[in-house]
């Protein structure tokens, strides 16, 4: 059933039944409406708008709330990963055995329980039959960042309605032949902003209980495999090996930041009995809230207690202070602004200064940001907002992503306020972006944050001059400030008069190339890269490793990048057939494209390697760089600090500054290239993460320029899932040079 079909077949059902309510919470990346199917009794009266009213009274008056009449929510997230389709169909399935056939069962639990069904979280992905999206992203991926439309709309139903249960579809999963599937809960480390114990005590029996639902209901299915199944596998109680939730990137593991008991559910098949047994997971979950409905419902209320009371299961240790100050810088504050708009759109209080004040000898100006942590959402804030933890030592199972502070990856200053905070604050209910326009022109541009470049970028495709000074500044040769002043409106710049900059670089328009990753490995790995450069305002096309055996694909390409997997440009015999589309297809080919590279190359255009993959297959097969890569394991991470060294490739940083890596990689035998970037040195230099053994790269260079500056090695993840938005401007001035 395609999309389409899925999308009429919703519409018809809520037309016949009393107990459906489907609205539209948003669009995918090409536009096409995401649904929401709210499932109880008398669905027009409790619907996704009673439902946000509902979990309003329950953050704020929690007392009354446990008084009230109540619907008990539980959401259900179906098909993040578009390929894997079960979720989707089993949902369905359950609508028409409630709309249709009125089965007298689900209905007996439809008295206290408001299900919220997002049918399929990924519609892009079902109809092209991949794990993305639209724009080449794993949404499942995405929950910090909430960078697609998708991720947003999701996070937004889960932030305003706060479900008690929250269960995401997923497929396919056999970690054992007799315990199928896979329910969540999972092993350790566990992410130390959880309120783990809420969670734990409630995540484990939910997902027995939904174990005996399935397994008491064995003889319906149609396989010999699932009529013999003994239980489900529950990594909690089953895995020895990884499978973590600490990062809250995760939709399940998101939701848990606002209380939910988040599960992600793994069917065991595709097929008729991969459907029914998520069908029984919805129904088994459905009866354990109907029977522990009121010690649920004390469970999260218990959850946003402490969050306003400051009671964690970890403030002894004075993990959560009691504030956060994010001041506003002058000269730019659309870090700042973009960290502040996030936590709002996630349910966080943030309040700003009244007036001028000190904490620990530092000043800080009226309408400085803070944000309070003894309130209900001190979670979601921590989370965001917390530089980290090194998880390197010891023997523990990370089997992802680690490492994300919004402050350190998206250039906001951050201080965490341990003592009291002695100032008056006003709630910000409304995010006013400010900006200034100060004196005559040329005007002058100190930043190089994403807004400042995109500001840049939008000046040069209307024609207006801009200038580089040799400390990287912008100098705008223009002197209509009304013009300019509507131009910067709500950007938070700052632009100010320049004085004649004795030496500097004329910019103009550059024409970027990436070269596209068709999903291998069922990612697309040059996405978040590709999305950097639009947030920049760069115009990009997009070039298959095939199209790059036609030279005329480069000849008005001034920068082209690769910012993908080593096996792109790996021929068939080393890659599985299932990925042969996105690869060359011979020894010719491959040869066609290292001629094609080479000659873009020598007549002056730039080659720019981003991360460990683009940087082994430049040395091998592509051999456009003499210098050695060495490269650890690839599921290590970290933010870390780089000593940048001065080069106009490190315009905006400096010795110290964050740097953002996955999949480590950094260079030896540099002799012909200048080191732009190095690991640092110092003891404390790494910041969070999981790399064991990341002193072996201390020192070495992470960052190199060739041949005149046209073969550029950038060993920081610096696109990664459209994520360390500090980074870009690494990438800006590479191009730019």
């Amino acid at each position: 059933m395609d999309y389409q079909q899925i999308e009429e077949k919703l519409k018809s059902l809520a037309r016949q039944s009393p107990f459906l309510s489907l609205e539209t919470i948003g669009k995918t990346a090409s536009g096409l409406n995401l649904y929401c199917v709210g499932i109880t009794k008398d669905a027009n009266t409790y619907n996704l708008a009673f439902c946000q009213t509902q979990a309003q009274q329950m953050i704020t008056n929690p007392e009354e709330f446990l008084q009230s009449e109540k619907k008990i929510p539980i959401m259900i997230n179906a098909s993040i990963h578009g390929s894997e389709i079960s979720g989707t169909d089993a949902v369905l399935h359950l609508i028409e055995r409630i709309a249709i056939k009125k089965d007298k069962d689900i209905l007996r639990l439809l008295e206290n329980i408001i299900l919220i069904c997002i049918i399929c979280a990924n519609p892009e992905g079902r109809e092209q039959q991949t794990r993305y999206n639209g724009n080449g992203f794993d949404l499942n991926r995405d929950f910090i960042t909430q960078s697609q439309k998708e991720t947003k709309a999701v996070a937004q139903l889960i932030a305003k309605c706060n479900p008690l249960v929250f269960l995401d579809l997923h497929g396919y999963v056999n970690k054992d032949p007799k315990k199928i599937g896979l329910i969540e809960p999972c092993t350790p480390p566990h992410n130390p902003n959880y309120e783990y114990d809420l969670y734990e005590k409630w995540a484990f029996p939910m997902a027995q209980s939904i174990e005996s639902y399935i397994v008491n209901r064995k003889d319906s299915f149609q396989s010999n495999r699932y009529k013999g199944m003994s239980g489900a596998y529950i990594p909690y109680r089953d895995s020895t090996k990884g499978w973590d939730d600490y990062g809250a990137y995760y939709a399940a593991m998101y939701a848990m930041l606002h209380g939910s008991i988040g599960v992600t559910i793994e069917a065991p098949t595709e097929g008729n009995d991969g459907l029914l047994w998520l069908y029984y997971v919805m129904l088994g979950a459905c009866e354990f809230v109907q029977a522990q409905k009121s010690k649920l419902l004390q469970n999260i209320i218990t959850f946003f207690n402490r969050g306003a009371k400051r009671r964690h299961p970890h403030q002894a240790a004075g993990f959560f202070p009691n504030a956060y100050i994010l001041p506003v810088p002058r000269d730019d504050a659309s870090p700042a602004y973009q960290v502040i708009d996030h936590l709002m759109k996630n349910g966080v209080k943030v309040e700003m200064a009244e007036k001028g004040f000190i904490y620990g000898k530092k000043v800080f100006l009226k309408g400085t940001f803070i944000i309070p942590m003894n309130q209900p959402k001190a979670v979601v804030a921590n989370t965001f907002l917390w530089t980290g933890e090194n998880l390197s030592k010891g023997s523990i199972n990370i089997t992802n992503l680690s490492s994300w502070s919004l402050p350190l990856l998206w250039g906001a200053e951050c201080i965490p306020v341990k003592a009291s905070l002695a100032v008056k604050t006003t709630p910000v209910s409304q995010l006013v972006k400010r900006y200034y326009v100060s004196g005559n022109g040329p005007f002058i541009l100190k930043s190089r944050s994403v807004e400042s470049i995109s500001f840049i970028q939008k000046l040069l495709s209307q024609g207006i001059s801009v200038k580089c000074t040799k400390s990287g500044e912008f100098i705008i040769e223009h002197t209509d400030k009304n013009w300019l002043r509507k131009q910067a409106r709500g950007t938070g710049l700052t632009l100010s008069s320049a004085s004649p900059a004795r030496s500097s670089t004329l910019l103009r328009t550059k024409k970027v190339a990436i070269i596209r990753d068709d999903g291998l490995f069922h990612a697309q790995s040059h996405a978040g890269t590709k999305e950097a450069l639009k947030e920049m305002g760069f115009q990009v096309k997009e070039l298959h490793p095939r199209s790059l055996t036609d030279r005329a694909q480069l000849k008005d390409i001034d920068v082209l990048i690769y910012s993908g997997v080593k096996q792109l440009f790996y021929l068939p015999s080393k890659v599985s057939s299932r990925y042969h589309h996105a690869i060359l297809k011979s020894e010719e080919q491959l040869a066609a494209c290292k001629e094609t590279i080479t000659a873009f190359i020598e007549r002056g255009g730039r080659f720019i390697g981003i991360g460990a993959g683009a940087a082994k297959s430049i040395k091998k097969p592509l051999g456009l760089t003499k210098v050695g890569i060495q490269t650890d394991e690839s599921n290590n991470h970290a933010i870390l600090n780089i000593n940048y060294l001065q080069s106009p490739l490190t315009y905006g940083y400096s010795s110290g500054s964050i740097g953002f890596v996955y999949r480590p990689v950094w260079f030896t035998n540099t002799k012909g290239a200048e080191v732009v970037a190095t690991y640092s040195k110092a003891p404390n230099s790494f910041i969070s993460g999981y790399w064991p053994g990341y002193e072996k790269a201390q020192g070495q260079p992470v960052m190199t320029a060739e041949k005149d500056n046209r073969v550029i090695l950038i060993g920081l993840e610096i696109g990664f899932r459209q994520h360390p938005s500090y980074l870009y401007s690494l990438l800006a001035n590479a191009i730019y040079l």
